[in-house]
C-alpha cells in the first residue's frame, strides 16, 4: 500500500507545506481550512503510518503563540527526542513512513 505525500504553497504566507493524508489534501484543495494553499506540483510516494517498512516520519507543529508558524517533519529518532522536548515544537503524530536518502537522494 503506498500513499502520495503532496506540496502545497501558501503565497500570502510565503509557506511550504507536505501531507500524506487524503482528507487534509481535500481540505488544502478546497481553501477550507486556511485559504490559499495551492499544490506546487511535486509529489513522493511514501507509506502508511505504521507500515513495517522504512522509518516514521514524525510531524511537529509550531506551538500556538510562541512557537514557529510551520510545520517539521523528521525520520531520524534522535532528532525526534530532541524536538519533542522543545517547547516551541507540539508534536502531532507519525505523517508517513519512508525510506533514509541513499547518498543525499531519495530512493523511488
Amino acid at each position: 500500500d503506498e500513499r502520495i505525500a503532496v506540496e502545497y504553497y501558501n503565497g500570502s504566507l510565503d509557506h511550504y507545506f507536505i501531507t500524506a493524508e487524503p482528507a487534509e489534501a481535500a481540505l488544502l484543495d478546497a481553501g477550507i481550512v486556511v485559504p490559499g494553499w495551492t499544490r506546487t506540483g511535486f509529489d513522493f510516494k511514501v507509506r502508511p503510518a505504521g507500515d513495517p517498512r522504512g522509518l516514521p516520519a514524525f510531524r511537529f507543529v509550531g506551538t500556538a503563540n510562541i512557537g514557529p508558524i510551520s510545520h517539521f517533519f523528521t525520520i531520524y529518532a534522535n532528532e525526534y527526542e530532541l524536538v519533542k522536548d522543545n517547547p516551541l515544537w507540539t508534536y502531532e503524530g507519525i505523517a508517513f513512513n519512508t525510506d533514509l536518502p541513499v547518498n543525499g537522494d531519495c530512493p523511488e
